[in-house]
């Protein structure tokens, strides 16, 4: 481990043959060729979940608490930066991610020539980072952005921090793993790894590691505000979010994280088995136990590709809910350097078989992330969550611009809580209490659509009919996909009919109620059988219990004339959409209709 002083970067090889290398032109083309063909079909992603969150701040549709926020690199300047200018257009932002990766894959060649790897094994590490199926998420995602620019930023301190020379390089270093940490937590480790080739004496020349030294101090309280931050702004405590585990959890996750690094392919399990989790851990005990043994021989490279792995992933790794394997982007990057080396430097194959491992690199990439977005679950959707959540919005943010909306029309989504929890929480919150369904989260919310529509109309979401404008457009919700309810005078007869469907008397009760009011002249309603969230014979069946159920609300609740006026309205709707005449559907209840009509002189809802 000799370094003299005039070494700009040390030997990390170990040996007198692996000194740093000059970064190959044709192994950087060949690796961001690789990168970009491999993942074209990122180019079919859309917005969904967070990503609609992201882009209704940089609109001003969504405003800031007044704290200073986490990860503000990725989560507002990024697109503050880029909303003006490309707006909605997914595939520019793609792009954008897509070079990115890219980027990320010809930092990882840089930093394996600095560490005095041949051209096979920077092509290697680099094709590694390519193809790795780790990668399919912050590509397809949008808001996958965090990880890119967090992993890019980080991969370019270290590779400034390797390139020695001049202080200039020190402080570019330093400057890009500050934004690294402001960009995603994976980087918040910078300054220990910093110090820690600063004590085997990598990086810098000897005369500038005082110099090093101090810029690693002043870096460190960037890295604890940011840490911080994080813990104020992401719910860490129990049964929230980001909830942390202790060492058992951290180990738990290592072992998953394990796995996923060193599965090619073409899919990541979600879930692992115990054996695939111990084997998972085992990874990292025979990396580290590569790492100590060639670094007794005289390399240091095994050793810090470990630890930088290993830095990186501790933010990660209490988490209990929220491991996925994208955070390991990072750690990936750090398996590639530590592969490539493992690669004898006396083999240099020649340009035709460079450009035919790039070439394979790229094709598994491409099968990757063609295999991922046709995998499908039981129900047939997409059986990746991300890929189902981009199929959901795409398929409502289509259906959005082909409303007939007229100019400052409301748009209401209705979501009809189904079950006792839901029903209890529409309850005690209100009618603007809805559920997270997969839904509701990959629109988001009433962001998405705002932003789809541009804008232009009043978008709400709510359990029930209550107080929505009487000209507004209903959607309900249902399943993976809306039902047109049309107007609110019409969508409270729909709303009516689910309720009874569903055995929500009460609720059907306000409906009836809320239609009649809106249709105090005529009672009309435009039914259509594919829009029932509830079946018509399920409707047919609970017809009795529900008849028996208004005559009940006589003990006290309401008039005989509300009972009449209920029983009347929901059996002309029930007529509506069976086909039965009202007299084959008042066989076999109490009926009291005939006494106290919905037209009658004491109707069910008061002329003004």
């Amino acid at each position: 481990m000799n370094i003299t002083e005039d070494s700009l970067t040390p030997r990390f090889m170990g040996t007198a043959e692996a000194t740093p290398q000059r970064p190959d032109p044709l192994v950087d083309i060949l690796v961001a060729a690789a990168a970009l063909l491999g993942r074209l079909p990122a180019l079919g992603a859309w917005w969904n979940l967070d990503d609609w969150g992201l882009l209704g701040r940089a609109a001003g549709l969504i405003g800031g608490d007044g704290t200073l926020p986490a990860r503000i690199l990725s989560q507002r300047w990024y697109w503050d930066l880029t909303w003006p200018l490309l707006g909605l257009n997914a595939d520019a932002h793609a792009i954008v991610r897509m070079l990115l990766h890219a980027l990320a894959a010809v930092l990882v060649t840089r930093i394996a020539a600095r560490a005095g790897l041949g051209s096979l094994g920077r092509l290697v590490a680099g094709l590694l980072v390519v193809a790795s199926p780790l990668v399919f998420t912050p590509l397809y995602w949008a808001a996958g952005i965090q990880e890119l620019l967090g992993a890019v930023l980080a991969l370019a301190a270290v590779e400034r921090w390797l390139a020695g020379g001049t202080r200039r390089n020190i402080l570019l270093a330093i400057f890009l793993a500050a934004l690294s940490m402001l960009a995603k937590e994976a980087g918040l480790g910078l300054p220990v790894f910093f110090v820690l080739m600063l004590m085997t004496g990598v990086g810098p020349r000897p005369a500038d590691r005082a110099f090093a030294w101090g810029l690693c101090v002043l870096l460190t309280p960037v890295a604890i505000a940011e840490g911080m931050l994080l813990m104020q702004h992401f719910g860490t405590d129990a049964g929230e979010a980001y909830a942390l585990g202790g060492p058992l959890q951290m180990g738990a996750n290592l072992g998953r994280m394990g796995w996923w690094l060193v599965t090619p392919g073409p899919l990541l399990p979600p879930a692992l088995s115990p054996l695939q989790a111990t084997a998972g851990a085992m990874v990292f005990v025979l990396w580290g136990l590569w790492g100590v043994a060639r670094y007794q021989q005289g390399s240091r490279l095994a050793l810090l590709t470990f630890l930088a792995a290993l830095i990186s992933l501790v933010p990660a790794l209490p988490l209990q809910r929220q491991l996925h394997p994208y955070l390991g982007y990072v750690a990936l990057c750090a398996g590639a350097v530590a592969l490539g080396s493992a690669l004898p430097r006396r083999l240099k194959p020649r340009t035709p078989w460079l450009a035919g491992l790039a070439l394979l690199g790229a094709a598994w990439a491409f099968l990757g992330m063609e295999v991922r977005l046709k995998q499908r679950d039981a129900q047939g959707l997409p059986a990746d969550p991300v890929v189902r959540a981009t199929a959901l919005s795409w398929q409502s943010s289509r259906m959005l611009t082909n409303l007939p909306l007229e100019e400052n029309q409301s748009l209401i989504f209705l979501q009809i809580p189904r079950t006792h929890r839901q029903l209890e929480m529409a309850g005690r919150m209100g009618p603007n209490w809805v559920a997270g369904t997969h839904l509701h989260e990959s629109i988001g919310g009433a962001i998405g659509p705002r932003l789809v529509l541009r804008d232009r109309q009043t978008v709400r979401w709510v359990n029930a009919l209550d107080k929505t404008p009487a000209d507004a457009l209903v959607l309900c919700e249902q399943g993976p996909g809306f039902k047109h309810w049309g107007r609110t005078p019409n969508a409270a007869f729909y709303a009516a009919l689910a309720s009874v469907g569903m055995g929500n008397f009460e609720r059907a009760r306000r409906d009836l109620v809320r239609g009649a009011v809106l249709n105090r002249k005529t009672v009309a309603f435009a039914f259509d059988p594919g829009q029932m969230v509830v079946r018509p014979e399920v409707v047919l069946a609970r017809k009795e219990e529900f008849m028996d159920w208004t005559v009940g609300l006589l003990d006290g609740t309401a008039s005989p004339q509300e009972v009449g006026g209920l029983q009347e309205m929901f059996l002309q709707l029930l007529s509506a959409c069976t086909g039965q005449s009202m007299e084959e559907l008042q066989a076999g209840s109490t009926v009291l209709i005939e006494e106290h009509t919905i037209r009658g002189s004491q109707p069910l809802v008061p002329e003004e």
